[in-house]
């Protein structure tokens, strides 16, 4: 569940500039933003990841040992 979440805001910040021209933000203030959000490491993060990488990865909750009841 939390990589589809991650997968969906990725899809929404990829989705930034158009956004920004949509409301009216000017080009040199997008070009500004865009050395933030897309620069190279962050952009190479987004586009790397990849949702299936987690499918069924999810181990299987294990019963606490006797003595963690002490700490609950």
């Amino acid at each position: 569940d939390a990589a589809s979440t991650v997968a969906s805001i990725i899809a929404v910040v990829n989705g930034w500039q158009a956004h920004f021209r949509a409301l009216g933000v000017t080009e040199t203030d997008i070009v500004e933003v865009a050395a933030l959000i897309d620069a190279p490491d962050l952009l190479t993060q987004r586009q790397s990841f990849n949702v299936g990488v987690y499918a069924g990865s999810v181990k299987p909750r294990r019963k606490p040992a006797g003595g963690a009841k002490a700490f609950r």
